[in-house]
């Protein structure tokens, strides 16, 4: 066989089973790193979750009070969620994605569910011993104000 018509071959199978083999190495870690998170803490934070969330004005005189409900679930060793809150009579949708990081701390990327709306930001959460508070800080880009919007919140949890 020609040598150039070898190295061709080798060439197209290293290029069809390199990105196969990195996404199962990539699931594999993935799902390690809730080897050591217990399944009591994992379902702990599954399930709808509200309250109120603040965001403390630029010179924190006023502070603008959202009530907001969650609902996470897992989806493999992966956290999804959906937030929801009403702000001048428009419900806001953000979707949510992340990690635990370990038995006690999360951390969430958020975007909002139209695609045509610029919201994104980070959420960083820790759960509470007993699993009824999800408390965090958030900090992301908000369209309504079209600048960087940070929040506290302290979400009970509801099922």
């Amino acid at each position: 066989m020609n040598s150039t018509l070898i190295a061709a071959m080798i060439g197209s199978i290293t290029t069809i089973i390199s990105p196969i083999l990195v996404y199962l190495i990539k699931r594999k870690l993935d799902e390690n790193r809730f080897k050591h998170i217990s399944k009591e803490r994992i379902s702990a934070l599954t399930g709808i979750w509200n309250d109120i969330m603040i965001h403390p004005s630029e010179n924190n005189r006023t502070e603008l009070r959202l009530q907001i409900t969650c609902k996470i679930q897992l989806r493999g060793s992966k956290i999804i969620g959906l937030a929801e809150y009403t702000y001048n009579g428009v419900i806001v949708a953000a979707e949510m994605s992340g990690w635990l990081l370990d038995s006690n701390y999360a951390k969430l990327e958020y975007w909002d569910r139209n695609p045509h709306i610029i919201r994104h930001g980070t959420v960083m959460t820790k759960l509470s011993s007993d699993g009824t508070t999800l408390k965090g800080r958030m900090l992301g880009y908000a369209a309504e104000f079209e600048d960087l919007l940070t929040g506290t919140f302290e979400l009970k949890k509801q099922q």
